[in-house]
């Protein structure tokens, strides 16, 4: 599994970087690049930025 690293720190799954989810869903399936590609996955934080930030967090996550 590949190490992930989440910059998106307005997603309620970003955890210091890492995605709290055991598996994410990236869009973009006609994508010829990376940067074509998209987390389908992002939830937008709600309210305080660090409220939510409890959850465990792996560098692993399954696409």
């Amino acid at each position: 599994m590949p190490e992930l690293k989440c910059t998106v720190q307005t997603c309620t799954h970003n955890k210091n970087f890492y995605c709290d989810l055991e598996r994410i869903i990236v869009g973009g399936s006609s994508a010829k690049r990376s940067e074509e590609t998209c987390c389908d996955s992002f939830e937008e934080r709600k309210g305080d930025f660090h409220s939510d930030v409890n959850g465990q967090a792996s560098a692993c996550s399954s696409i």
